[in-house]
């Protein structure tokens, strides 16, 4: 009875409306997506794997859009879009690795960890005090752009039997002294927003 008042009320009717949008529902399609993307990763059914994966990218790609250019900018969505992100990337380094191509799970434990000291962070900015929102910087764009370029390569690459171990090494280089600059740059914007 008290949920159906709420609702008369309009507080949850409106709450959903808030945050049902299409940006949303594009983020939301991109986490569903994951588990079948992660299938047929250890299936090895990389033409599959392939296609899921470029339409998981374009929602990524359409939910900016979306938020930016159609006013579809939601509280709801900026946790969800990032969170979005790293569940789809994570998972396919994970299946990946256990099906033994070329992503070594001390990359993976790398990139855990580098997560883990962000949600670290924020969580000590909180218990500090300081009121932030979440706006993933320029830097941080960049560096999903370049794992997502990353994963498409190999994907490419396993479609056509063609892997090039020296350009998806440099890849993995590149990702990983990007993650440690993108991390220190997030604890730098951090700090100095609890000091200023």
């Amino acid at each position: 009875m008290i949920i159906i008042s709420v609702w008369e009320r309009g507080l949850f009717k409106n709450m959903f409306k808030k945050n049902f949008t299409l940006s949303n529902f594009l983020t939301i399609t991109r986490i569903l997506l994951t588990p079948s993307i992660v299938s047929q990763i250890i299936k090895q059914a990389w033409n599959s794997a392939g296609i899921l994966f470029f339409i998981a990218a374009l929602t990524d790609v359409f939910d900016g859009i979306c938020a930016r250019f159609l006013n579809q900018r939601t509280v709801m969505g900026s946790y969800l879009d990032p969170l979005a992100d790293k569940i789809l990337i994570l998972s396919c380094y994970c299946a990946c690795a256990l099906s033994g191509i070329h992503i070594p799970w001390w990359f993976i434990v790398f990139m855990i960890i580098k997560e883990f000291l962000l949600v670290i962070g924020a969580l000590c900015a909180k218990l500090w005090g300081y009121d932030f929102t979440i706006n993933p910087t320029m830097l941080g764009k960049i560096m999903m752009a370049v794992q997502s370029i990353f994963l498409a390569i190999l994907f490419i690459s396993l479609i056509m039997h063609s892997t090039s171990s020296f350009i998806l090494t440099s890849f993995l280089w590149i990702i990983l002294i990007g993650a440690v600059i993108s991390c220190a740059h997030y604890y730098f914007l951090g700090i100095m927003g609890i000091w200023i």
